[in-house]
């Protein structure tokens, strides 16, 4: 049976039912509210923040890669200028600045990868 007597049972015109599903039927959702739930709710909380802390984590990873391959195209350009200018190339210059994101791809993906980008690295060597 219906708990509130005055919130009727039948929905308003083009809305859903929210307390019933018929005219004195309750929800069973309703009905089964207990520890179980409330244990559930906790677990569906802790897994949301593992996933949330997870993609947090990416996110940083993604940005961390985007602002190398951003520094390792400005290192490259000043070489590039210095070697055509005739200047000597100074020591912080000389390491390429490594992408933290190309460490963490799965092998797969690796190994598809790079067969494209060592072409590139040979290239620049010669220039």
């Amino acid at each position: 049976m219906n708990k509130n007597p005055g919130s009727g049972c039948w929905p308003a015109p083009r809305t859903r039912p929210t307390g019933c599903l018929a005219a004195g039927h309750q929800l069973e959702e309703e009905a089964g509210v207990g520890a179980s739930s409330s244990v559930e709710k906790l677990a569906a909380a802790e897994a949301r923040k593992l996933s949330q802390a997870a993609k947090q984590a990416q996110k940083r990873l993604k940005r961390a890669g985007i602002e190398a391959r951003k520094q390792e195209r400005l290192r490259k350009k000043s070489v590039a200028q210095l070697t055509q200018a005739g200047y000597p190339i100074p020591p912080e210059l000389a390491d390429p600045i490594t992408d933290p994101e190309a460490g963490s791809k799965s092998q797969y993906e690796s190994a598809s990868e790079g067969g494209r980008g060592s072409g590139r690295g040979s290239e620049s060597e010669w220039e």
